[in-house]
């Protein structure tokens, strides 16, 4: 497993501005640097809505809690596993455990 290469945490989401047709979020980390932007729009019906556009900031500015928790949580299971506590057939044939270290990998930029 190669370290992440990502901005550390923590995130924060912030409104940079917003009326009742617009809104601009960003996801700041812990020194106030620009990590992502989500922009929303009422009118567009092609473009997120401004709720929308909030959600996914807050989803960005939880990533790096996330990845740590995937990650702490896979690792658990690796143990729990060589110590006999999980079947390792079963947890090798895991569906949740692949798609987890599958979204580690994306974050990784390993796939």
């Amino acid at each position: 497993m190669s370290a992440s290469k990502f901005t550390a945490g923590p995130w924060w989401a912030v409104v940079a501005d917003r009326s009742s047709y617009h809104a601009r979020f960003l996801v700041l980390d812990s020194e106030r640097a620009l990590v992502a932007e989500c922009v929303g729009e009422q009118l567009s019906p092609k473009a997120i809505s401004i709720r929308g556009a909030e959600a996914n900031a807050q989803l960005c500015a939880a990533a790096p809690d996330l990845y740590a928790a995937l990650s702490a949580m896979l690792a658990w299971v690796e143990q729990a596993t060589c110590a006999g506590v999980l079947d390792a057939g079963e947890m090798q044939d895991n569906v949740e455990c692949a798609e987890a270290r599958s979204a580690l990998a994306k974050v990784r930029g390993e796939g």
